[in-house]
């Protein structure tokens, strides 16, 4: 259902996310959060799933600063790996790569809040 688009933050910095749009007009837009095992299949998938429930649903590639096409394992060694990276990344840089995935999700409308961002997260590890 989605598909790998381009994302320009507002230092210029080009990362990845997964983007689904709903069939028909968005009820909204959705920004997900990534685990620590970068968006892989299963955040797709959920990705996927907002966007067959009516909304325009973007996943960030959050991990793209440190390395590009992050997709991890969920064992010990992909635990590891995503804390790893998760300890590289720099907040600002992070909130600014979220930032423009909510600027494209705003296109679609209101977007779907579970904080005051208006994201959906997941487990991230690292620092909280």
């Amino acid at each position: 259902m989605g598909e790998w688009i381009k994302l320009k933050a507002s230092d210029g910095f080009e990362l990845s996310a997964w983007r689904a749009d709903p069939q028909g007009a968005p009820r909204g837009g959705v920004v997900v959060i990534q685990e620590i095992f970068g968006v892989n299949h299963h955040i797709r998938s959920v990705t996927d799933r907002f966007a067959a429930e009516g909304y325009l649903a973007i996943a960030p590639a959050v991990f793209d600063r440190v390395e590009p096409s992050v997709e991890l394992a969920y064992d010990q060694p992909g635990i590891a790996r995503g804390i790893e990276l998760a300890g590289k990344l720099k907040d600002e840089n992070a909130l600014d790569d979220i930032s423009v995935a909510v600027e494209v999700a705003k296109g679609a409308g209101k977007v779907a809040r579970q904080n005051k961002l208006g994201i959906f997260c997941f487990a991230h590890g690292g620092k909280a």
